[in-house]
């Protein structure tokens, strides 16, 4: 079962973030709640990444041995959106680089595979915590490669039983079915620029799983949380390099 729980992370990751880390030049949402202040706003650092071009490198780590599972590079550009992404862990992975391009939620992704170029349409997805309402804590201080950061802290919630009813057309997990996702967020304060953000997907993967045995095996929560390995999974993702002038060329593929 724990490799069952490995793979299916890994398969959170690879739907999840193989895709995703650029939004373009869409504007996430603020928060509007009566109790509303300037730390609910989201902050220029943060607007700056969902709306910039960068290189960077992002990670699914096994929190029990601190291995990662899959590792990825790869660069982003906003205006026009183009995202490239290369697979550097697992090495048997079905492919080996991708280019998602194009306006809107739909967008078109090439995927480099041993036998050449396959073509497909997805839903444009972002960043974990993008649109979400992140009311941010006050910043800790931590060094990350010889840089003093501030690092501050959030958390948001997921309707995986929505999620699931979406994917199949129709009500199939009656049962509340929430997930808790934490997170990170890294800030080099002398660039005012996002480095790191850290996504704790423990809950998340566990949640989805039972998920799962709810569809598949006719389970309660309960019972289905029984079937759950108890696996910690992180979503590491660094920030190598910020350029607006980067150049995604898309390779010729007809």
């Amino acid at each position: 079962m724990a490799e069952v729980m490995k793979k299916m992370a890994a398969l959170i990751v690879l739907g999840g973030v193989f895709f995703l880390m650029a939004c373009g030049d869409k504007t996430a949402e603020t928060n509007s709640t009566d109790t509303a202040d300037a730390q609910n706003e989201i902050p220029g650092w943060l607007k700056d990444f969902y709306n910039g071009g960068y290189e960077f490198k992002n990670s699914s780590i096994d929190l029990e041995t601190g291995t990662a599972s899959v590792v990825m590079s790869g660069k982003v550009t906003s205006s026009p959106y183009v995202q490239y992404v290369k697979v550097l862990e697992p090495q048997d992975s079905l492919w080996s680089e991708a280019y998602y391009y194009g306006d809107g939620d739909e967008i078109e992704v090439l995927l480099k595979t041993d036998s050449g170029y396959v073509t497909q349409r997805q839903t444009r997805r972002h960043p974990y915590g993008y649109g979400e309402e992140l009311i941010f804590s006050d910043p800790l201080k931590e060094t990350l490669d010889d840089v003093q950061c501030d690092v501050y802290e959030t958390e948001y919630s997921v309707d995986v039983a929505e999620q699931a009813n979406e994917d199949v057309g129709e009500e199939v997990i009656s049962e509340p079915l929430t997930a808790v996702v934490t997170q990170k967020y890294y800030v080099d304060p002398e660039k005012d620029e996002l480095i790191r953000i850290e996504t704790d997907l423990t809950d998340l993967t566990a949640k989805t799983s039972a998920s799962v045995f709810m569809m598949s095996q006719g389970l309660s929560f309960d019972k289905a949380m029984k079937k759950v390995s108890d696996y910690q999974t992180m979503d590491v993702y660094e920030i190598t390099a910020y350029d607006d002038d980067l150049s995604i060329k898309i390779p010729d593929h007809n």
